[in-house]
């Protein structure tokens, strides 16, 4: 367990291993001035989804995983499970790097789980059905992950 930056305890685990590639934007500090924006902006018009992928990058950052939000070309695929008490969101991301990778957030406000995990050419991860199902509306999400 470790304390996230909100103070909260949090727990991590990776599966697999995802190489950095290259991304727009190309520099850190270009990065964090979007990431300061996106924060600053976050209960205005930024979709839950991209919240919970951004926070999601932050903890690989902080754990120091070989993946960064740069390393997206797009998304894919999402689902969501929000409620009350929690909210998960899974990804099907395409990388750069010609990879494909499944990620999953989940944050009860009290713990933080991220999980990575390769994917080959299938459309869907194998036992990744949510009760809301996969959504392949994504268009609004990459535009805004390209800004």
């Amino acid at each position: 367990m470790s304390k996230g930056n909100d103070g909260l305890d949090a727990t991590f685990k990776i599966v697999g291993v995802i190489p950095l590639g290259r991304g727009i934007p190309k520099s850190t500090e270009a990065l964090e001035l979007k990431l300061t924006e996106w924060r600053r902006i976050r209960r205005l018009s930024v979709p839950a989804e991209i919240l919970s992928l951004l926070r999601a990058f932050e903890v690989a950052k902080e754990q120091k995983w070989d993946i960064a939000i740069t390393d997206i070309e797009s998304i894919e695929a999402t689902w969501a499970m929000p409620d009350c008490f929690s909210t998960s969101h899974g990804f099907v991301l395409s990388l750069i790097s010609g990879e494909r990778t499944y990620l999953v957030y989940f944050t009860d406000n009290e713990t933080e789980e991220v999980t990575l995990d390769r994917m080959g050419a299938e459309r869907y991860p194998p036992n990744s059905d949510t009760p809301g199902g996969w959504s392949d509306d994504v268009g609004a999400l990459n535009a805004l992950l390209s800004s």
